[in-house]
């Protein structure tokens, strides 16, 4: 049997896209790689007026924005966006960090404000709290969602799981595969099944993206990921969890 990319979507946190607005071509590439590796759907605009046009075809809700750029500022497309779109999580980006700068941006809408030059755990981390954020507004029944693997208990709406007491994070890609392999306890799941969550162009390649991604995972969440009790990747090259 094949899967295409409709079939896993059932089990997909629903997508956040995110835009990103910068004129700096590494910058923008830098943190496309970021967020897309993390799961999230990303687009990129380059200037004030760029991304004005691209917020009306892609309906992000998040937007990572630098203040100064060709054409309008961000602080003024800032603006614009939270009239046009109330419910739409901006954070704005900036080497100006003066006190007067970070009020200018909270006043137009922003909800967060990250100074420049900033490391990518700092942006990470950012990611995660504004993600959650918006599921908790836009989808709050997943935050009442729940189900385990053994000692494990993994919560959506959190982007995290819990082993005695202890905190692992998750990314939107192994929620996927995580409530994938949930609903498909004691089955084998195909690879194919589980590809749309991992394969990417950060991935070595697409016929080796599922086992790559998966040995990643279970570096987060199996007890020795050399000897996985979890999930058990089958001969036929499916994997299975028990029920």
């Amino acid at each position: 049997m094949t899967y295409n990319n409709a079939g896993s979507r059932i089990f997909r946190i629903p997508p956040v896209k995110v835009l990103i607005v910068d004129d700096n071509p590494k910058l923008l590439e830098l943190l496309a790689r970021l967020l897309e590796k993390e799961g999230y759907d990303v687009a990129s605009a380059r200037s004030g007026d760029d991304a004005l046009r691209k917020i009306h075809q892609i309906k992000p809700e998040i937007v990572f924005m630098d203040i100064v750029m060709p054409g309008p500022s961000g602080i003024e497309v800032c603006h614009r966006l939270k009239t046009m779109y109330p419910q739409l999580t901006v954070v704005m980006m900036s080497s100006q960090t003066r006190p007067e700068d970070i009020d200018k941006c909270m006043e137009a809408g922003a909800s967060d404000f990250i100074p420049k030059p900033f490391d990518m755990a700092e942006i990470s981390d950012r990611i995660r709290q504004v993600t959650k954020d918006c599921l908790a507004r836009a989808h709050p029944e997943v935050l009442q969602e729940k189900f385990t693997f053994k000692d494990l208990v993994v919560f959506p709406g959190r982007m995290e799981a819990e082993r005695a007491g202890s905190v692992i994070e998750l990314n939107l890609r192994d929620i996927g595969i995580l409530r994938v392999m949930n609903a498909m306890k004691g089955k084998p799941v195909p690879a194919d099944m589980l590809k749309p969550f991992c394969w990417s162009t950060w991935a070595p390649s697409e016929e080796g993206a599922v086992e790559w991604y998966m040995e990643y995972l279970r570096k987060k969440i199996e007890p020795d990921p050399a000897a996985p009790t979890l999930i058990k990747r089958l001969q036929s090259g499916a994997y299975m969890c028990d029920g």
